[in-house]
């Protein structure tokens, strides 16, 4: 199962080196984080606003879109085993973006700590407004991300073939 290293799964998604249990490994895994995602998320605190209605319809939006756009990428009904592909890829490319952008929520959140107490910004809702942007940005990057891999072992698998 790996991690990190996309370039050595998509070599062995092309070979079809996984087997069934790889795959029914990276599914499980895959939804045990998710999960656990979601009871993090229940158990935040604070009331539901505007913010997040408008974030939870532009996940949801952009989360429809992504799979059309990967599905497209992976070769539309002309392509090959796509939830395999989708699957497995994406679990790989969570994890990276995961790591790369816990850091920069740090950063952002410590700003956001900052500049509560400075009046003269006049922002209501700027803590609201800057999550909404991060989640919504680090969904484009996952989704692109997720399709470029994807095409990357559909045009893989043609030429193989």
């Amino acid at each position: 199962m790996y991690f990190w290293k996309i370039d050595k799964l998509k070599d062995d998604i092309v070979n079809n080196k996984l087997t069934q249990k790889d795959e029914f490994l990276y599914v499980i895994v895959w939804f045990i984080l998710f999960e656990v995602a979601l009871t993090v998320s229940a158990y935040t605190g604070g009331d539901e606003n505007i913010y997040d209605t408008i974030s939870t319809f532009l996940d949801i939006t952009i989360s429809l879109f992504g799979i059309y756009y990967a599905y497209l990428k992976n070769g539309a009904n002309k392509g090959k085993e796509f939830l395999k592909r989708y699957l497995i890829i994406s679990f790989v490319v969570s994890i990276r973006l995961i790591i790369i952008t816990i850091p920069i929520f740090f950063l952002v959140s410590v700003a956001v700590i900052a500049t509560e107490d400075l009046t003269s910004l006049n922002i209501d809702n700027l803590e609201d407004i800057l999550v909404l942007l991060y989640i919504l940005i680090a969904n484009i990057i996952y989704i692109y991300l997720c399709a470029k891999h994807i095409k990357d072992v559909a045009d893989r698998t043609i030429i193989s073939n």
